[in-house]
């Protein structure tokens, strides 16, 4: 029986009038709904308690619970400020690129939830190698040395710039995309531009490397307006990529020389240096370029053999002339056109080449004194190369007062030559022995004069520190001073 059967058979018994008779039947019903009842209530009771333990419990949970919120809110309003913190992507379309290639990074600037941040913040890029300029329509500032710039982003909170080596700073970017065009060229057969093959082959020695470095040798030599040479000739001689890089050229390297640039990128809410903004967010990225110009100048001055038998096939009827004077002014006005206009690196190449070119130019051993011009030359020469820096393309200085000088001895030998037959020929030679002195004293001392500053010459270029800006401009200045006194004596 349950509850509501007990409740019921209670009701069937109820009312009764004084004198009424309660049937056993009725009895019952209403003891058994008495039992029912009192047992429904102590299973109440029993839940009931069980009820109180589970509201004190939540009671207990509750607090817990408020307490939690209120520490949250306290928690809320202590991180609020960095609410304001940005969250900052970078990217670029590779990670490895060729030098004269460029390379455009992308950030991204949006708030902690990904939204774009209102009021275009600015970025602060700053770069471990190589200089940095603004991407086309960026609002930016420059900084020093252009390893670090800052750019304003767009409204859909982008910022770019362009990464580049150091060496293309003067160029336009008209004439940056012209290098660029230039390195997409395609290899023969090969079906790469430069540039890929560049980064594609495992050590300079490859075949289509080797392919690449010939027209790149071609590109060199064309005439005329040339960026791709003033690009090679920056690269050598302005300031070094690589703090060791040497100023002379070296022969090519087995492997390759990368460069890895890391770029950090830093977000502030206004480029103002006078607001207390800290940045608010920031992201690095690691982009490698590979030297390859370095391997090419050597590929290029060094392996010279054409050039070495088309000098030596020139130069070998001007050493048959008999006159010594003759002989070096005709030196001197071909290495005076040869070396006019071919670039910095392309005198170098020449250079190199005239040298084995003179050894291979022989001199009777009846002729001691052409033997000494031709080493007196090779000397010239040599040495031109060393300082190759400092010369002028149309009229190297260096080379140009060696043969000047070794035409004033070539004068003083005419002088004793004739001499010599004045002496037999006058009656008086004791006349005549002072007449010969005298010349000879005054042409020794001119000699003397320019040997000395000869001398000095090649001790400053040696004493040159060309790592050193400080001591290549004092350098300067000192073959300046020697040029002007050998000059002197040349135009008394």
């Amino acid at each position: 029986m349950n509850l509501s059967e007990a409740i019921a058979s209670i009701n069937g018994v109820i009312p009764k009038a004084a004198g009424h008779l309660i049937k056993h039947d009725n009895w019952n019903d209403l003891v058994n709904g008495v039992l029912t009842i009192a047992d429904e209530l102590g299973n109440t009771n029993t839940e009931v308690d069980l009820l109180k333990g589970a509201v004190s419990t939540l009671t207990t949970d509750l607090q817990n619970a408020q307490n939690q919120i209120d520490e949250l809110i306290e928690l809320k309003e202590k991180v609020a400020p960095l609410l304001n913190q940005y969250i900052v992507k970078t990217r670029c379309d590779r990670l490895r690129y060729a030098l004269g290639e460029q390379c455009t990074i992308t950030a991204e600037v949006t708030d902690l939830r990904g939204d774009p941040v209102a009021g275009r913040p600015w970025i602060d890029f700053v770069s471990s190698w190589g200089s940095l300029k603004p991407a086309g329509g960026f609002e930016s500032r420059g900084g020093e040395g252009d390893n670090s710039i800052s750019v304003r982003t767009d409204s859909a909170g982008i910022a770019r710039v362009i990464l580049r080596s150091s060496n293309n700073n003067n160029f336009s970017s008209s004439e940056e995309l012209q290098i660029e065009n230039i390195m997409a060229t395609t290899v023969g057969a090969s079906g790469m531009s430069f540039a890929q093959t560049i980064l594609d082959e495992p050590a300079p020695a490859g075949s289509f490397t080797q392919a690449a470095f010939q027209m790149m040798s071609v590109e060199y030599e064309k005439p005329g307006a040339n960026l791709f040479k003033t690009f090679a000739d920056n690269y050598q001689f302005q300031t070094p990529i690589k703090p060791t890089f040497p100023i002379l050229p070296m022969p090519p390297l087995p492997g390759w020389q990368d460069y890895r640039a890391t770029v950090m990128a830093f977000a502030k809410p206004d480029g103002d240096p006078t607001t207390p903004d800290n940045t608010r967010g920031g992201s690095t990225i690691q982009i490698t370029f590979r030297d390859w110009l370095f391997n090419w100048i050597g590929d290029y001055v060094f392996n010279a053999g054409d050039l070495e038998l088309e000098i030596t096939t020139e130069l070998a009827p001007i050493w048959e002339l008999t006159e010594p004077f003759e002989l070096l002014d005709n030196v001197q006005s071909y290495l005076g056109n040869a070396t006019s206009n071919i670039g910095i690196i392309g005198q170098h190449r020449f250079y190199n080449a005239q040298e084995k070119a003179l050894d291979n130019i022989t001199i009777p051993s009846g002729d001691p004194f052409k033997n000494s011009l031709k080493t007196q030359v090779k000397d010239a020469v040599v040495n031109q190369a060393r300082m190759g820096i400092l010369g002028e393309s149309d009229n190297p200085p260096f080379i140009m007062a060696m043969l000047n000088n070794g035409k004033q001895s070539s004068q003083v030998k005419s002088n004793v030559d004739g001499l010599d037959a004045a002496v037999q020929q006058q009656a008086s030679v004791k006349d005549a022995v002072v007449v010969l002195e005298g010349r000879m004293q005054a042409s020794e001392t001119m000699g003397g004069r320019i040997e000395t500053s000869l001398s000095k010459i090649v001790d400053d270029v040696q004493s040159i520190n060309v790592l050193d800006e400080t001591s290549i401009q004092a350098g300067v200045q000192k073959l300046n001073t020697e040029f002007a006194l050998i000059r002197a004596n040349f135009n008394p």
